[in-house]
């Protein structure tokens, strides 16, 4: 029962009229506390009882003088001078496992010697030089209601700006350009002009479609005066299949797409048979513009929606079903799922409260739970459902053949183990009965299993002579199969793989989706106090996160809820908030917001706070489309600017927080890799597909996002362009210059590849025709007359390899992997 606050501060105050001081006895010193309690304190009570913790289980901080002092919810925790009337002794004496300080399942009980020193401490006095600690904040759901990303979505007016007065050059204003030229106006910076037609096509060209432009394009597009000519280029990116490849990677990362399941032990099968089919509706959801709403729905419940004949949204559940598999650890399966959906969708740490109340957000262990229950109530079918037509095709027979094959082997070692058994077992009809005989004479609670195991009879046939089922000793060979099912699957493990593997070896395997169904009786969790099976505390129904619902807050009632889930989060305004703060960050290379999976109540506004705000209300009015998204984004005068360095911008806002002028950024992994294939025109960018592993060599030329992901044994040339990390929903990715680096690009095979195929491609034309054919390709541009006369005088060498040692040369410049 909860004491009062007036009977707190009667105990509090009763408490601290028995501290002593030092001099009245030896353990009463601020030097035995430092060396004896303290210590204690730390390793085995702070993590359940701290503000550091953000864990006061059961009311009681143990972190300072005063949380001591008041004690918990069950009153206070001792009783200076007296440590057999100090609740805290007793709860560390008790003998029940729900009683007994630390948790049985926390580690080892406290030792006599140190219980010893705690009643020694305590008699004395208790002196405790700690000063105040400030528990825990309060789960204040209204105050975070009034949270700046948790408010209903309301599109800011338009402030009044001159175009002519912030920038260097006049130029007509997109909707966020007012936003960002007032805050220009405000710190007193001019922005930088417009970026040249040549360098802002191949911006746009890279940023929508992760490729550069050709040199037509870029001499068309300088000379097409026509006031919509950017517009136009704009629609073509975007209508182009390359756009849902390149944004559709970004998604990934916040989805930790792999291939792979990760570790597992005994030769157990680690690759997804249909990851592919994940990632081929990412780029295909973008390439046709998805609303953002069922983009979000279909990532956590397709399986619940009315699809008709299209089943291809099926494969959207990847989201959720790609993660890590955690040796099989459903607990850890489940808190993967409510991580990469509250992280990747909501910006909320919510998996931050699997073992305590969220340190600083208004996220109670509770609201966890309730998730948990949501996943916990869904499981994997059976069989992955088909997606789209089935193959009715001669390579689809042959397909189909082959599992037969596998299939049959399959049984066979299943019929001969089955018979092996029976061979065993039923010669000894005797010694069954006899066994059953004498386990009727045990104790009631015998376990029959182990009883069984000592005399080396089977415990499932065993049992049914105990229960004298007709025909004792005749069991059906389906009964057998399942109780020797452990063996069948060893013995027939390889077999299995054989058979799974033919979905991504055939050429003649039907898509299915790696998704997710309810289970036949759904059912909430309970709280798992500090996170630990054997620990459960109170029931929670499944419903949404209290912080982001409204008043009202109704559990959910549809299966395992998940669907309900998913539209309380696709309607949030928080989720398009986060959304567009992605974008944005995809963008610039800076998001709005710079923790983008983190927009709880310890995060401030933006700088422009503004410009997030109408850019989630526009997108929401206009249906969640993200290609009308990007379009208000590219449009805007802030992204065309130049990207030139501007000193007095600068020391005011060397951040370019403000967005004064365009960041120049390096290629990303993929589109580097691409880049390269594109200029030696190897580069296949159809759609879709199975995963192709690019370290091999020679390299595939296919798109780097249909590189094959293994998150157990990520390739190392990965890392080194700054991969993220598979195992877990990304915000961003670092950019680092390590040596490694530039070594790749040296001596790579896949570098001399394709600085081979470019070389082959002006073998026969004269030298200066040669340099001039490469900037052309490379850069789309002419060679100034200094880089003309030095690569006809390295070419022209009677050396054959120059070319291609000039091309390499050429592929590893700033201007190749850098865009302004």
């Amino acid at each position: 029962m909860r004491v009062s606050f007036k009977s707190v501060l009667f105990t509090f105050w009763l408490a601290m009229t028995n501290f002593v001081t030092a001099e009245e006895h030896p353990a009463a010193s601020v030097e035995f506390f430092e060396n004896n309690i303290r210590p204690v304190l730390v390793e085995s009570c702070y993590s359940c009882h701290s503000g550091e913790a953000g864990s006061s289980e059961g009311g009681l901080l143990l972190d300072s003088r005063l949380g001591l002092a008041a004690g918990g919810d069950t009153g206070p925790a001792i009783v200076a001078g007296s440590a057999d009337e100090s609740l805290l002794v007793r709860r560390i004496l008790s003998e029940s496992e729900h009683e007994r300080m630390p948790p049985p399942d926390a580690g080892e009980p406290l030792s006599p010697d140190v219980i010893a020193k705690l009643k020694v401490w305590i008699d004395a006095g208790a002196v405790d030089p700690r000063g105040e600690v400030k528990p825990p904040p309060a789960k204040d759901f209204a105050a975070a209601r009034e949270h700046w990303a948790f408010l209903p979505l309301e599109k800011p007016s338009l402030p009044d700006v001159d175009p002519a007065a912030q920038v260097v050059t006049p130029r007509v204003l997109a909707p966020i350009d007012h936003f960002v030229a007032a805050k220009h106006r405000e710190l007193g910076i001019t922005a930088n002009a417009p970026a040249d037609r040549r360098t802002l096509l191949r911006r746009i060209t890279y940023d929508l479609t992760g490729l550069p432009p050709t040199y037509d394009e870029v001499k068309a597009f300088e000379a097409d005066e026509s006031t919509d000519a950017y517009d136009r280029v704009v629609d073509r990116l975007l209508l182009s299949e390359t756009y849902g490849q390149r944004w559709g990677r970004f998604w990934l990362d916040v989805a930790r797409y792999a291939d792979t399941k990760g570790y597992l032990p005994g030769g157990a099968q680690l690759r997804f048979p249909f990851s592919y089919t994940y990632r081929d509706y990412v780029i295909d959801a973008l390439n046709h513009d998805k609303p953002f709403r069922e983009f979000i729905i279909e990532q956590i419940a397709a399986d619940k929606l009315d699809l008709g004949d299209d089943r291809s949204p099926l494969a959207a559940l990847g989201f959720l079903t790609l993660g890590r598999r955690f040796l099989n650890n459903q607990d850890d399966i489940i808190d993967d799922r409510i991580d990469v959906v509250t992280r990747g969708m909501l910006g909320l740490t919510v998996a931050c409260a699997r073992c305590h109340d969220h340190k600083f957000d208004p996220i109670p262990t509770a609201d966890y739970y309730s998730l948990h229950g949501v996943f916990a109530s869904s499981r994997e079918p059976d069989e992955w459902p088909l997606i789209g037509d089935t193959l009715d095709s001669t390579r689809h027979a042959d397909f189909v053949a082959a599992q037969l094959e596998i299939k049959t082997k399959i049984q066979a070692k299943t019929d001969e183990l089955v018979d092996e058994f029976i061979a065993k077992h039923q010669p000894r009809e005797t010694e069954y009965t006899d066994a059953a005989a004498a386990f009727a004479l045990l104790a009631a609670g015998t376990d029959a299993d182990k009883f069984a195991g000592e005399r080396k009879l089977s415990g499932p046939l065993l049992r049914r002579f105990i229960d004298q089922v007709p025909d004792p000793a005749n069991p059906s060979r389906e009964d057998v199969a399942n109780w020797i099912r452990r063996d069948i699957n060893e013995k027939s493990s390889g077999l299995k793989r054989d058979l799974e593997a033919l979905n991504w070896n055939h050429d003649g395997a039907p898509r299915r989706a790696m998704a997710l169904v309810d289970s036949d009786h759904p059912h909430d969790s309970h709280i798992l106090r500090r996170g630990r099976r054997g620990n459960e505390g109170d029931i929670v129904p499944r419903q949404f996160l209290e912080a982001l619902s409204l008043d009202h807050r109704e559990p959910f009632q549809n299966g395992s809820g998940r669907l309900e889930l998913a539209q309380s989060i696709a309607d949030s305004p928080l989720a398009a908030r986060v959304f567009v703060n992605r974008v944005w960050g995809w963008h610039f290379g800076t998001p709005l917001v710079d923790t983008p999976s983190d927009l709880g109540v310890r995060t401030p506004p933006p700088l422009l706070a503004d410009v997030l705000e109408w850019l989630s209300a526009d997108f929401i009015e206009h249906g969640g489309s993200i290609k009308h998204l990007h379009r208000q984004i590219v449009m805007s005068s802030t992204y065309r600017s130049a990207s030139d360095a501007n000193p007095s911008a600068a020391a005011v806002d060397p951040e370019n927080l403000s967005l004064f002028r365009f960041n120049r950024r390096r290629l990303e992994f993929e589109a580097m890799r691409d880049t390269m294939l594109d200029v030696s025109s190897a580069l296949q960018i159809h759609l879709g597909g199975l995963p192709v592993n690019i370290t091999d060599s020679p390299s595939p030329p296919r798109r780097t996002v249909y590189a094959y992901i293994d998150r157990q044994n990520l390739p190392g040339l990965f890392r080194t362009f700054d991969f993220p990390n598979p195992d877990a929903s990304t915000p961003g990715r670092f950019r680092t210059t390590v040596p490694q680096q530039a070594l790749y690009l040296l001596n790579s095979p896949f570098v001399a590849e394709q600085a081979d195929r470019l070389a082959s491609q002006v073998a026969d034309v004269p030298a200066e025709d040669a340099v001039l054919s490469l900037y052309h390709k490379l850069f789309q541009r002419d060679p100034t007359a200094q880089e003309t006369k030095l690569g006809v005088a390295f070419i022209t060498d009677a050396d054959a390899g120059k070319r291609s040692r000039y091309c390499q040369s050429l592929l590893l410049t700033n201007e190749l992997m850098f865009v302004d």
